[in-house]
């Protein structure tokens, strides 16, 4: 009966030994930049004259362009929505420049399906190549609609960047590859784009130091504990270990004592915690693993202005 259960571990642990969905990083790079960052930013659009001041739009324009560079996005954009709704017919540039920075108020503040539908609702999808903002534009959208999972309209604003700007569709490329974790297209960054050395040279430590969720789950599986061992858990590592180690004596001894019913359940409740051990290991590496990559690909964007809002020359 012993020798049975035995096998029967040895044969599940080679099954879970290998968790393809463990084996992928789940990155999360996110960056926002502080308030003062966007307040030295330049305006994309020419001063209000002093006509155009004295006017109930132009006042309900200024003010909201005050309350904006602090991120009062609420109140900006109230302002900008009482700006356009007083907003002559015939003053069709300013009327551009109030829905963008409806638009980017949006963008700042997280609301990408609030940003698209002021773009496809508005007179923003006619504007000229010459737009003071176009560039910016361009950007937000392509976010905007990667957020929303439009990878449709995402590859037509980005067809449209690669026409426009070079430069900027490949640090475009390159900023989707690093957020989604897309080893394939990083790797093919090596050679293809300027920032490739400096990026293969900063991956090398991730690839050095990434830990093994094979090997985790394997050592968890020949000695309950050591996986964790493995991924720092020290603590975690030991409980495991005593667990384990307890629940395989009492099934033993009451196998060995004569009670068999007993002993399936203390059984059934060790295989619980020995597998369960395996696949925690595997998600212990797997976690790291992920944290690891967050801080390479972070830390290299930062430095290298790869994160879309970073990538924008202008705001309000």
């Amino acid at each position: 009966m012993i020798k049975n259960c035995i096998s029967l571990f040895l044969a599940l642990a080679i099954l879970t030994g290998c968790n393809p969905a463990a084996l992928k990083i789940d990155p999360c790079v996110e960056y926002f930049p502080p308030d003062h960052y966007i307040k030295k930013m330049p305006s994309a659009f020419e001063p209000l004259t002093a006509e155009e001041r004295d006017t109930d739009w132009g006042r309900e324009l200024v003010i909201a362009d005050n309350f904006a560079p602090d991120l009062d996005l609420y109140r900006a954009i109230t302002g900008y929505k009482r700006a356009l709704i007083l907003l002559p017919p015939d003053k069709t540039e300013r009327r551009f420049q109030i829905e963008y920075d409806i638009l980017l108020c949006y963008y700042y503040g997280g609301k990408y399906h609030d940003a698209i539908e002021t773009f496809e609702h508005g007179s923003l999808a006619n504007v000229p190549a010459d737009f003071p903002a176009f560039r910016d534009l361009l950007i937000i959208l392509y976010e905007a609609y990667g957020k929303v999972c439009s990878p449709y309209k995402q590859e037509s604003i980005l067809k449209l960047i690669q026409e426009y700007d070079a430069g900027l569709y490949s640090n475009l490329e390159l900023s989707t590859a690093l957020i989604n974790a897309d080893f394939c297209q990083i790797q093919t960054s090596y050679t293809e784009h300027p920032l490739g050395k400096p990026l293969q040279s900063r991956f090398q430590g991730f690839y050095q130091n990434k830990l093994s969720v094979r090997r985790a789950q394997i050592l968890n599986a020949v000695l309950p504990g050591a996986g964790y061992f493995y991924t720092g858990q020290n603590r975690t590592a030991i409980t495991a270990f005593i667990l384990n180690a307890a629940f395989i004596a009492a099934t033993y001894e009451l196998f060995h004592n004569g009670y068999p019913a007993a002993g399936a359940i203390t059984a059934s409740l060790e295989f619980g915690w020995y597998f369960g051990g395996i696949n925690g290991a595997g998600l212990s590496a797997k976690y790291y693993n992920d944290q690891l990559y967050n801080c390479y690909a972070k830390d290299f964007m930062l430095d290298h202005y790869l994160f879309p809002v970073l990538m924008l020359e202008k705001s309000f």
